[in-house]
């Protein structure tokens, strides 16, 4: 048997539905696969749908994740239900991530109420 995958230090999620989120079930098989520990989470509404962020205990920070490990996180978000489009922009810098600098790995990932906010 492998060894199992290191966490991120969170997922970020996007639903474009007026309905809550049900991400629960799906977390919770991910985190009994992966052996990820979920430190908690939050969700937020917004003018368009919902924020999901989850956080995990001992993840690894943006910045230094490898492009094998932020496609892993590509994975996860589109997994508990991310916007596809989201995620396929994603998938996008994941295949240039070995000529990124740090400063932008660690906003690769972003919302877009973080994204409108400059951050």
């Amino acid at each position: 048997m492998t060894a199992r995958p290191r966490p991120p230090r969170r997922l970020k999620v996007d639903y474009d539905t007026r309905r809550a989120p049900r991400f629960e079930l799906r977390l919770q098989i991910m985190q009994e696969l992966l052996g990820w520990r979920v430190h908690g989470y939050t969700v937020r509404r917004t003018a368009h749908g919902w924020h999901l962020e989850v956080f995990f205990r001992g993840g690894i920070p943006a910045a230094l994740l490898t492009d094998v490990e932020f496609t892993r996180v590509i994975a996860a978000q589109a997994i508990l239900g991310s916007d596809p489009m989201r995620e396929l922009h994603n998938l996008q810098r994941a295949t240039a991530w070995n000529e990124l600098n740090d400063y932008w790995r660690a906003r690769a990932n972003v919302l877009y109420i973080e994204h409108h906010r400059g951050l």
